[in-house]
């Protein structure tokens, strides 16, 4: 069984992650935050993949891979990211991006990927 974390600040976006994932045979969401801060209170070693919002109020994704580092799986959650930031976020250990309007089947596919050690890139729209 794949243990997922999903972080959003949007509580409708984070609560239709975690149903759709929790739809899959071999994924199960064990935590749920909607702040970056949330993110330090969890036991992440009970977490396999991390999925992660980039643009955050406060504490944001990038901050939250600072404060975790690379031991754990991210990937991150994003509509339109600045090139700048991804790839940030990909020097400070995320295991890829997908985006927020994925399909469930490729949210499902993109955490297990991750889980199996790949990158995830999905096309990312970017602005520079």
């Amino acid at each position: 069984m794949i243990r997922v974390a999903v972080v959003d600040d949007q509580a409708p976006v984070r609560k239709g992650l975690a149903f759709v994932l929790n739809t899959q045979s071999d994924i199960t969401v064990v935590a749920t935050c909607a702040s970056g801060d949330e993110v330090f209170a969890l036991d992440l070693s009970a977490i396999d993949v991390m999925l992660l919002d980039l643009y955050m109020p406060g504490t944001d994704g990038l901050a939250v891979l600072r404060g975790i580092g690379p031991a754990t799986k991210a990937l991150m959650l994003t509509g339109v990211g600045r090139d700048t930031d991804i790839r940030a976020a990909l020097s400070l250990g995320a295991s890829g991006f997908v985006l927020k309007d994925s399909t469930g089947s490729e949210l499902a596919s993109a955490v297990r990927e991750v889980h199996s050690g790949m990158t995830v890139i999905s096309p990312v729209p970017a602005t520079y």
